[in-house]
């Protein structure tokens, strides 16, 4: 009888272990979505705009200038509308935990498509980095729906709070470790 006991002690906290990992790793994914758009910020006026540190031609007009500024910021949130239907409809056919991990390996490839428009000075391929930001940004929205189906009524108003948390937390300190290295780097 002790033996038993012990054995379902042992799978219900097993059971807890893995449901608490699988909400930190759902609030990871959302961190860093939300710390790759904002890490950007603080540099994208800098890398448009200023012809003394812009990636961009020094014979760039002004009014160029504020139309590609403008279009770097706005294209991930115009693109994030289509990624979260893209990856929410890929979800339901080949599982939420596979649409995350494309999300986040989209992501990546997101920035390094930036970085490289940046370090070749390729407006295009940036702004093409910024749409995929954009695209794969829509995973946040599957997260959100992990979130929700891992909860039950009681836990669901707690559960999308880490949910926005992550995400805060993640557009705060994004931009502040993007001017942090940008000091140190100047």
């Amino acid at each position: 009888m002790i033996r038993a006991a012990t054995l379902i002690r042992k799978s219900i906290d097993s059971i807890n272990r893995k449901y608490i990992l699988t909400k930190f790793s759902l609030c990871l994914v959302l961190f860093i979505d939300s710390f790759c758009i904002g890490c950007i910020m603080p540099s994208l006026a800098d890398l448009l705009l200023n012809p003394e540190k812009s990636f961009l031609k020094i014979q760039t007009s002004l009014l160029l200038r504020h139309f590609y500024y403008n279009l770097a910021i706005s294209l991930p949130t115009i693109f994030v509308c289509m990624g979260a239907l893209i990856l929410g409809a890929l979800s339901d056919l080949i599982g939420r935990k596979m649409v995350l991990l494309i999300g986040l390996l989209g992501v990546a490839i997101a920035c390094l498509f930036s970085a490289i428009g940046v370090k070749t000075h390729n407006i295009i391929l940036f702004l093409i980095g910024r749409v995929l930001m954009g695209i794969m940004d829509g995973n946040e929205a599957v997260a959100q729906a992990c979130m929700a189906d891992l909860s039950n009524n009681k836990e669901k108003a707690i559960n999308m709070s880490y949910v926005s948390l992550a995400i805060s937390l993640g557009f705060i300190l994004g931009p502040l470790a993007s001017t942090i290295l940008n000091r140190i780097r100047q």
